[in-house]
């Protein structure tokens, strides 16, 4: 039980750094980052495209908000060249806006609030709010836990609650690369639904009459959880539009389910394209079928510890770029391979037409649509410019590839 409560605690934690909202406490050195926002973008300058209000709690002196939009000169210069200091960081040069916060203590207790309004008329823009107290030998100084006393803690370090709330021109908590979302998914929640239902009328039949194939077994759970994971991010996304958070543990409970999706619907592809029970009674290479579906999950599972642990949360880098991702890319185009060819084979076997026809649909249908989709939405942000689309990845890549998922 205290486990469960661990995981759902550190699955909240975690979720407050995908949100639109995001509070808590920190402790940093120099410079801390809080959180980012993509905001959209208006015909002109005169119109707000978003809108940043923040509270900050702390008892030191110093401390300072700092805001930065995804311009070159800005949170990409300030992160990338290791020449820029702290003070470097907070320059006008460097930032779209410093505040410097206000201590709270015995004459003042009032939160530190501020506001800053958002104007972009050219492209949406990843904007990026940070605190920093800058002190000076603050960069060089790196003690280790024995040597940091009280004074030296005071003096080189920071702490302070916070809560800042990030929205667009219009007060949607969506930032652009979530707007649409909660749409899609009712629309696949309600096919997967259909789906579902029909799904379990048939077996209740097939039970019925004793004729419960094992490769409908598979398809069941695989279209229940499909209709589970949608039905999750359904109510995610629907409760993100209006308290800015979503529901986490609902999120995280559909990303596992999608894994178990993903690999119950290679192993449907996979028994298929042997003929398994179709034109043949065992399954061959069960032992190689098997290593496949256990590398697929090792690299789902360290896909999914780089993108919650190792990740920078301020990245924007889409999480097919990662070498796990890149390893499930080219693991899918082998098993694409795999799967064509064993299909293929099978085919040529097979005598009656009804079944020869029933594989060429297989091997021309949805997965290979599936396989593919990951290694195609990489692309996309080359061919996007071609019709007068910015060139933004992490703007597109992943609703097209939950586009291309939802069209297979």
């Amino acid at each position: 039980m205290r486990l469960l409560r661990l995981v759902l605690s550190f699955a909240v934690l975690l979720s407050a750094t995908k949100a639109s909202i995001f509070a808590g406490y920190t402790v940093g050195r120099q410079f801390q980052y809080i959180g980012k926002f993509c905001f959209s973008w208006t015909s002109t300058l005169d119109d707000i495209a978003g809108r940043i209000a923040g509270e900050i709690e702390t008892d030191v002196d110093g401390l300072q908000v700092a805001i930065y939009d995804d311009e070159a000169l800005f949170w990409n210069f300030v992160m990338t060249d290791i020449s820029c200091d702290c003070y470097c960081k907070v320059s006008a040069q460097h930032t779209k806006g410093v505040f410097n916060v206000t201590a709270t203590n015995s004459h003042h207790v009032t939160p530190f609030t501020f506001n800053v309004d958002i104007r972009e008329h050219l492209r949406p823009r990843f904007w990026y709010v940070a605190l920093a107290r800058c002190v000076p030998g603050g960069d060089q100084y790196k003690p280790s836990f024995t040597e940091i006393t009280e004074t030296n803690f005071r003096k080189y370090y920071f702490s302070s609650w916070f809560k800042i709330h990030m929205t667009q021109g219009d007060g949607s908590e969506l930032p652009v690369q979530q707007q649409g979302l909660p749409a899609i998914y009712a629309v696949m929640a309600a096919v997967a639904g259909a789906a579902a239902a029909a799904q379990l009328v048939a077996v209740r039949r097939m039970r019925q009459s004793e004729s419960f194939h094992p490769i409908m077994r598979i398809l069941t759970l695989v279209v229940l959880f499909f209709f589970l994971c949608n039905a999750l991010l359904f109510i995610h996304f629907t409760t993100y539009e209006f308290n800015g958070l979503g529901v986490p543990f609902f999120k995280y409970a559909a990303r596992i389910t999608d894994v178990f999706v993903r690999v119950g619907t290679l192993l449907l592809a996979m028994v298929i394209a042997k003929g398994w029970t179709i034109n043949s009674v065992t399954l061959d290479g069960q032992i190689k079928l098997s290593c496949v579906i256990l590398v697929i999950l090792v690299l789902y599972l360290s896909m999914a510890m780089w993108y919650l642990v190792w990740l920078d949360p301020a990245s924007t880098l889409y999480i097919y770029d990662s070498w796990p991702g890149l390893g499930i890319c080219l693991l899918q185009v082998c098993v694409l391979g795999w799967f064509v060819n064993t299909i293929l084979e099978t085919r040529s076997y097979e005598k009656a037409s009804t079944k020869r026809y029933f594989f060429l649909r297989v091997s021309t249908g949805s997965d290979t649509c599936y396989r593919t989709n990951p290694v195609l939405t990489p692309r996309f942000s080359d061919v996007l410019p071609v019709f007068g689309v910015f060139r933004s990845p992490a703007y597109y890549r992943a609703r097209c590839f939950l586009l291309v998922a939802v069209g297979a």
